[in-house]
């Protein structure tokens, strides 16, 4: 039986590893590679924390817009708080952001307020992170109160 083998001169001899120019273009891809996620990872980070800023500033608003609701923040129940509302103050409840109310009277209704609550947080580069809630309440006057009023004190 005759086996053939090829000639040792036309088979390519067999490399050992890789060369340096597959090992620079490998690391390029690499490197390439892993500076776009790093910028990804930067952007989810800023996205996240944006979304957590929102989230806060719309739970802020709806607090300030429940306490007006709750009698305008007076225990008499007087619309005074509405008539001359605080402008760019910090929030009782967290300090690092601000709000606004503006209040005004229906022009088509008595007794109808529209409160706007806008709390607000202002970013690193000098942006504002807010938020707005707009509210239709009744004249706290209007309704009433659920303070007891006191009895006057004298004879």
């Amino acid at each position: 039986m005759f086996v053939r083998t090829p000639p040792s001169s036309s088979r390519p001899a067999r490399r050992a590893g890789l060369s340096l120019l597959e090992v620079i273009v490998s690391s390029a891809i690499f490197l390439m590679a892993l500076i776009a996620l790093s910028r990804l990872i930067g952007m989810g980070t800023d996205m996240a924390r944006d979304a957590q800023q929102q989230t806060e500033c719309t739970r802020l608003a709806q607090s300030k817009v429940n306490e007006l609701i709750a009698g305008a923040g007076r225990s008499d129940g007087s619309t005074d708080s509405l008539q001359s509302p605080p402008a760019d103050q910090p929030h009782p409840d967290n300090p690092d952001f601000n709000y606004t109310v503006t209040a005004t009277n229906d022009p088509t209704m008595t007794n109808i307020w529209i409160v706007s609550v806008t709390v607000y947080r202002e970013r690193p580069d000098k942006s504002k992170m807010s938020v707005t809630l707009d509210h239709i309440m009744l004249d706290p006057t209007a309704r009433g109160t659920t303070v007891v009023p006191s009895a006057p004190t004298g004879q």
